[in-house]
């Protein structure tokens, strides 16, 4: 279903704003969405905890596998002893980004949102670009959240018409950081948030309805009739939250943002992203339902369950494209060797084949939505 999504045209879909466009300006989404990306099991994350007990025993003070310990507590809903064993890294080294950065992390998983973003201030500090800036966005997330508890405002206020969202957060902060009262943000600015976003589900619940609602607000950039949006991957966003999130109340309110951000096409528009979306859960399922097979039968066998999981799954990764397409084994390509087979100049050769596509010698032509690689040799 991943790579139909990727490749097909979709003629019957809606108008020119097509689920293909919205994905090429947000690439991650839809793999985000679907939980299908390579994701260990809980069995797994319990082998782990253990494991690195063991080393601990014979070396408490090593903090690699201190970061691990704590980081596969936390996967397992064990925030609060992922924090204690951070706490210890700290006394040893508080200087550290890694033991700041995850320090920070598992407060906010815990509960304690401002202890938490302060640990992710100081990461920040020493390190503003590690994980292509995912903390930067994990401090506002966490920020809009106090905010809105300080304000009394529901971060599902847009639901009811009002104009707050974490898109409209972010934006209220280029404001206040700029001085300019009419800024907005630039599609550059929210593709870097819903990367940062993306990044946080990926490598923490990507089923989390705060994350997947943060993302809707992003994809929508504020309004449904805002130019560049993704209002169809952001209903997708809100209608995943809502089929995740507990209450009722806070459920209805996830539908009634999937509707806004459809506001622009008809009621059976819904249905069809909805129908869509149960088909690309359903793959995501279908794949941790095989991860966690492999890793309890891994387990079970006495194996080593990182060093199986990297020979299938890490191998697999470079046969497969980030839709799980197959592609082309690549090999390496010496590029004096193809130099050699000719002598004129300004003529484009074919130097190697990607995915069914080649990689050179073209006509003249030209895209509309998709850029050229062009290696210049002299």
């Amino acid at each position: 279903m991943l790579a139909a999504v990727a490749t097909l045209s979709w003629p019957c879909i809606w108008d020119s704003d097509t689920i293909e466009m919205e994905t090429a300006r947000f690439p991650e989404v839809i793999e985000l969405l679907s939980g299908n990306f390579l994701y260990h099991s809980s069995e797994f994350y319990r082998w782990r905890v253990a494991d690195r007990l063991a080393i601990l025993a014979e070396d408490p003070d090593n903090l690699p596998a201190r970061d691990e310990l704590a980081a596969a507590l936390d996967k397992l809903g064990r925030a609060a002893e992922a924090v204690e064993v951070m706490s210890h890294s700290y006394e040893l080294d508080p200087d550290r980004y890694e033991t700041l950065a995850n320090l920070g992390t598992f407060l906010i998983h815990s509960g304690d949102l401002q202890k938490g973003v302060e640990y992710i201030e100081l990461a920040i500090a020493i390190n503003p670009d590690a994980h292509f800036g995912r903390e930067i966005y994990q401090r506002h997330l966490v920020r809009y959240l106090i905010e809105s508890a300080e304000q009394g405002k529901s971060i599902l206020a847009a639901a009811g018409g009002e104009e707050w969202s974490f898109y409209h957060y972010l934006e209220n902060e280029k404001r206040s950081r700029t001085g300019d009262r009419r800024a907005r943000l630039t599609l550059e600015e929210t593709q870097a948030a819903v990367r940062g976003v993306a990044g946080m589900m990926r490598f923490g619940d990507y089923a989390a309805p705060v994350l997947l609602g943060a993302l809707g607000d992003l994809l929508m950039l504020g309004r449904p009739y805002a130019t560049q949006n993704a209002g169809q991957l952001a209903a997708l966003a809100y209608l995943r939250a809502e089929a995740e999130v507990g209450t009722p109340e806070a459920s209805a309110a996830y539908r009634r943002l999937a509707e806004y951000a459809m506001s622009i096409h008809d009621r059976s528009d819904l249905e069809q992203i909805e129908e869509l979306m149960h088909e690309l859960v359903a793959e995501g399922a279908e794949l941790r339902a095989q991860i966690a097979a492999d890793e309890e039968r891994w387990i079970e066998a006495g194996l080593d369950p990182e060093e199986q999981f990297a020979r299938k799954y890490y191998d697999d990764v470079r046969s497969e494209g980030a839709w799980g397409v197959a592609c082309s084994t690549m090999t390496a390509v010496s590029l004096a060797q193809k130099l050699a087979t000719f002598t004129d100049h300004w003529q484009p050769r074919t130097v190697a084949q990607f995915n069914g596509h080649d990689l050179g010698e073209f006509v003249w032509h030209k895209h509309d939505d998709t850029d050229d690689l062009f290696l210049v040799l002299s």
